[in-house]
């Protein structure tokens, strides 16, 4: 468990973890997307807003976004997850 916990903070994300943040979130692929290719630098603190609950987005957001891009994931484990 130690290894596992030791500088948590700077671990990097797997593909799947930055998409199952992305679907907790409320976001979808397409708004991301639509959002960094503005041809700006995109810094990391802009990115992690997407994969961070916030007031904008609700459950219903999570239902859509997981409807839209991932209908065959179960939609309870990620509403489980955004509570």
């Amino acid at each position: 468990m130690f290894f596992r916990f030791i500088n948590i903070d700077k671990k990097y994300y797997w593909y799947d973890e930055a998409f199952t943040s992305l679907r907790i979130s409320g976001y979808t692929q397409t708004e991301v997307l639509h959002e960094i290719s503005s041809g700006q630098l995109v810094a990391p603190k802009d990115l992690m807003k997407d994969q961070r609950p916030n007031a904008t987005k609700n459950f219903g957001d999570t239902l859509k976004s997981l409807a839209i891009e991932e209908p065959q994931l179960p939609p309870l484990y990620f509403l489980t997850v955004k509570c």
